[in-house]
């Protein structure tokens, strides 16, 4: 997973390359590990790009964080 831009200072793009499928959960957890966003993102197998507004977030360090039932994927990014 990658995200970009980041740092943000609201809109980033996280794009996904692998062969995951179907309902991915998307958390974002703030430094004491409260989960800030929850939402549920479709996938198709291969490389697809989400949009992720956090402008509504304050700054900070967030992890974003995306599973399936068997696998998660874990990036640190900034919110300016």
């Amino acid at each position: 997973m990658t995200i970009a831009p980041n740092p943000t200072s609201g809109l980033t793009t996280l794009t996904l390359n692998n062969a995951w499928s179907g309902d991915l959960q998307l958390f974002v957890v703030d430094a004491v590990g409260k989960a800030v966003k929850v939402q549920v993102i479709q996938k198709v197998n291969g490389l697809e790009t989400f949009d992720l507004d956090l402008s509504a977030l304050p700054q900070g360090a967030y992890q974003i964080i995306i599973s399936t039932a068997k696998e998660a994927v874990v990036k640190s990014m900034i919110k300016l």
